[in-house]
């Protein structure tokens, strides 16, 4: 059994998603039905994008142990991807019982609380997760997100800065926070954090579209026409966007020739 179950746990780590399969079952077979088991096989399902069987491969493991916390955090995982928000609640607030001390579990119970509409629930439980694990930049940022869809801007724009401090190159913060400083006319700043974002993610159509706004406002037109050409350049499918940018552009491009 031990071994079947080895063997499996090596072959899921290759991602060999099948063969793992295979090892699972035949442990089960020659030993008793094991929650560990019976997790272990719905995350080669999950592997492999089957949802439905992933989904009661750990109801059944949370029946067979309902105090091991990973399959009601994976059934968490599921609910929350599905939109099923209330259910995700549900398990994930279990897999937090079980395991208080973890500030993933926390962070993913915020993310159903916020998907449920439950903003202060989803609030608090990022707080508890930074308080468990206060190096962990998505958490700064996401909880930053949260006080923004509030209109919260000064918690969030301290929250941004937080997770930049802690991941200067995460994409989201350097996005979101750029998008601030170009609401608040701090065109400079808003230049800098989009310049670094464009060097992490040259693909990052709207990063370009903000990038050419600010520079216009600092009168910087060669760098803006650059921009706008980028922008435009990545066939973005905003037409609004598109529009802004080629009259924008158009009247650059004059301005250079007069």
């Amino acid at each position: 059994f031990n071994q079947r179950r080895a063997l499996g746990d090596e072959a899921r780590k290759r991602r060999n998603w099948g063969k793992a399969r295979g090892y699972y079952r035949r442990a089960q077979q020659e030993g008793c039905d094991d929650a560990r088991v019976q997790n272990a096989l719905g995350e080669t399902f999950y592997g492999e994008g089957n949802m439905t069987q992933a989904l009661r491969a750990f109801q059944q493991a949370a029946r067979l142990d309902s105090t091991m916390p990973v399959p009601f955090t994976n059934i968490g995982r599921i609910y929350l991807r599905f939109g099923r928000f209330s259910e995700a609640i549900a398990a994930m607030t279990r897999a937090v019982e079980l395991q208080q001390d973890d500030g993933g579990l926390r962070a993913l119970l915020a993310e159903a609380y916020r998907g449920a509409g439950k903003v202060d629930e989803a609030i608090e439980e990022y707080q508890r997760a930074l308080q468990l694990a206060p190096h962990v930049a998505e958490y700064y940022y996401n909880l930053g997100f949260i006080f923004e869809q509030s209109q919260q801007m000064h918690q969030a724009e301290s929250l941004y800065e937080a997770a930049l401090a802690r991941q200067p190159h995460l994409p989201q913060g350097l996005f979101s926070l750029a998008t601030l400083r170009l609401d608040q006319r701090r065109y400079s700043e808003a230049e800098v954090l989009l310049e670094r974002l464009v060097q992490v993610q040259p693909n990052h159509a709207k990063a370009y579209f903000n990038l050419a706004n600010a520079q216009m406002h600092l009168g910087k037109e060669t760098g803006a026409i650059q921009s706008y050409r980028r922008f435009l350049s990545l066939h973005v499918e905003d037409g609004a966007l598109h529009r802004v940018a080629e009259r924008n552009l158009e009247q650059l491009l004059k301005s250079a020739q007069d």
